[in-house]
């Protein structure tokens, strides 16, 4: 479903973009893919491909998660065990 830009549906999806980038911090790999996707969201919105931005929303979603995990998960195994 192609949609104009600017249609209320298409401003509805999240780009989770400064979200990706911070996840870069915690864990690289992960937050790479988070960035890739992050940045298919934002072209897909400009061509009004909704289902496609929303997928591609949803997997920078995914690997945001799995960055910040892995990253909370890292600096705790740093700082409590010796």
């Amino acid at each position: 479903m192609f949609l104009k830009t600017g249609d209320k549906e298409l401003d509805a999806i999240p780009t989770y973009i400064v979200f990706s980038l911070v996840a870069l911090i915690f864990c690289f790999f992960p937050g790479a893919i988070a960035v890739y996707y992050s940045l298919r969201v934002i072209d897909d919105k400009k061509k009004g491909d909704a289902f496609t931005a929303r997928y591609h929303a949803s997997s920078a979603k995914l690997f945001v998660i799995v960055s910040y995990v892995i990253g909370i998960v890292a600096i705790a195994i740093r700082f409590f065990v010796k």
